[in-house]
């Protein structure tokens, strides 16, 4: 009697490892693209939290003083972190940061939105009004479909990250 195994057998434990292999990667990669969209919402919503945070502060920029710390969304996929000096709206020259969300991901729906937080009690203004309403922002990613949002509270200030 021979030891060892055949061909077959070999082949049949080949298959069912691969198998295996397949769908643990296929796996991995979809968790992988639902952490960067909660990794993008995070970093929005730290972005948010350091204008709040600079305007209760009355925090100088270049020697003077804004009226406010914002984000602005200039289109689906990318934000200025900025400090505004005349209105609650972003201008050319205010910007201390930009930021692209990660490949796939963007902001949905869309809409063209400057969040500031006005000097001295970082008081939330939307597109140059005072904020009446709770404020969500929507990051998707266009291939899983995931969704993170990023809330702000008009009341509070509170901002979190939530499906």
């Amino acid at each position: 009697m021979r030891r060892g195994f055949t061909f077959i057998e070999m082949m049949v434990v080949m298959t069912i490892t691969v198998l295996i292999l397949g769908i643990g990667y296929v796996n991995y990669r979809i968790k992988e693209r639902k952490e960067l969209v909660l990794l993008d919402a995070r970093r929005l919503a730290s972005i948010l939290k350091q204008a709040q945070s600079l305007a209760l502060s009355a925090q100088q920029m270049d020697s003077s003083l804004p009226r406010g710390y914002g984000v602005y969304l200039p289109n689906n996929n990318t934000y200025i972190f900025f400090a505004t000096n005349n209105d609650y709206l972003y201008d050319s020259g205010e910007a201390i940061f930009n930021y692209s969300l990660s490949k796939n991901i963007f902001f949905n729906p869309f809409s063209s939105q400057h969040q500031v937080f006005a000097l001295p009690l970082a008081s939330l203004y939307v597109n140059n009004v005072a904020c009446s309403t709770n404020q969500t922002i929507t990051l998707q990613d266009s291939r899983t479909n995931e969704q993170k949002k990023v809330k702000i509270n008009c009341l509070s200030g509170q901002i979190e990250v939530s499906d």
